[in-house]
């Protein structure tokens, strides 16, 4: 415990520390396997980093929940730099990552490329990067797991992370798709608003999923997708009664449903879909059978009333169930929620239990 306190510790220095030399971007990327059948993954989503609180209070926020839970992996979804001087901050995030040690990937959000400004009172964005300026930076950390995917694709940073078996072998036990969900819609009908998964992209998405199959002997391989704006099925779990926390402002989806749900359900590999963008929303919910989760928004420099934090879920090795909950900055552990049951810890509190009986009933059979 002390000695990753003390590399947290660490790691935010490098803040003020010049850059963490990198290798090249061809060296061997980590891999991620399955340790006794588990896989455990922190999601942060909209860090918002920036030049006011961020220095200090992003180390302090993501340290304290990696202390807690020591994940295997840690996945940003999103909105992870969105202060000026971009190129330097992002420079800065990498270093920071360096010093924790632990592999993570990126997913682009709509704000990575810009930073922003107050104007009379309201918030000003400009583009000061590219996606491909970005990449290029991630892309020289050796903890990096990601790549910048098919050329052709919308957006960049759209790809997939087999999870290898616990024996050491190179079976594929589960899947974690990435994919950038873009910005804004550039279509003059729908100026203004959010942006959506291409046609390519979502046919991206369906050959990866039969090919891991087909290496599967024809059996969909369990898996999790992360990409920063949500899908506009979440609008449509948000008044269940049986979706689990949050639910403080609207879904700002894409402006167009372009079927990406559709796909992960008739291809059946997705588990869950995990997102962030709406940062008063951290609830997760179930709609045909996939769960449709929000991370915890973990940026200070935004907006957003609910207590900083991480999501965390465990994965299991080939198995079509998996644990997540809500980890805050100040420690404590909500929103149990299991799937596929959907059921959560409160839920399970209410019902009780009864005794066995011994029967022997004299006529036996139905």
């Amino acid at each position: 415990m002390k000695k990753l306190f003390l590399i947290i510790s660490l790691a935010a220095l490098a803040f003020g520390c010049s850059s963490v030399p990198q290798q090249e971007s061809t060296q061997v990327k980590p891999e991620i396997r399955f340790k006794d059948g588990k896989l455990k993954i922190v999601q942060f989503t909209d860090v918002h980093w920036d030049n006011r609180q961020s220095d200090v209070r992003v180390p302090q926020i993501i340290g304290s929940v990696i202390e807690a839970e020591k994940p295997d992996v840690i996945v940003f979804t999103g909105d992870v730099v969105t202060g000026g001087p971009v190129i330097g901050n992002w420079n800065k995030f990498v270093d920071y990552m360096h010093g924790i040690g632990i592999p993570y990937a990126v997913v682009m959000g709509n704000h990575d490329p810009e930073t922003h400004s107050v104007a009379d009172g309201s918030v000003q964005w400009s583009r000061q990067a590219t996606r491909d300026t970005i990449f290029t930076i991630l892309e020289k950390s050796p903890l990096f797991l990601g790549e910048r995917g098919p050329a052709e694709l919308q957006g960049m940073g759209n790809y997939v992370l087999p999870v290898l078996a616990s024996d050491g072998s190179d079976k594929v036990g589960g899947l974690l798709y990435c994919m950038d969900s873009y910005d804004y819609a550039e279509n003059t009908d729908f100026a203004g608003g959010y942006g959506w998964f291409s046609f390519d992209q979502i046919q991206w998405y369906r050959e990866q999923s039969k090919a891991y199959a087909k290496a599967n002997g024809g059996k969909p391989v369990p898996a999790f997708a992360f990409f920063h704006i949500p899908l506009p099925e979440y609008a449509l779990i948000k008044t269940d009664s049986r979706t689990l926390g949050n639910r403080m402002e609207n879904v700002y989806a894409g402006e167009l449903n372009s079927g990406m749900f559709s796909s992960m359900y008739e291809m059946g590999d997705v588990m869950g879909t995990f997102v962030g963008h709406d940062h008063n929303n951290d609830y997760i919910g179930l709609y045909g059978g996939i769960a449709l989760a929000y991370g915890k928004s973990s940026g200070v420099d935004t907006y957003g009333d609910l207590i900083k934090g991480g999501r965390v879920i465990m994965m299991y090795e080939g198995q079509r169930y998996f644990d997540t909950w809500l980890r805050s900055e100040t420690g404590e552990k909500v929103d149990m929620f299991y799937y596929p049951s959907g059921i959560a810890d409160d839920e399970i509190e209410k019902y009780k239990e009864y005794p066995a009986h011994n029967v022997n009933p004299e006529k036996k059979g139905v």
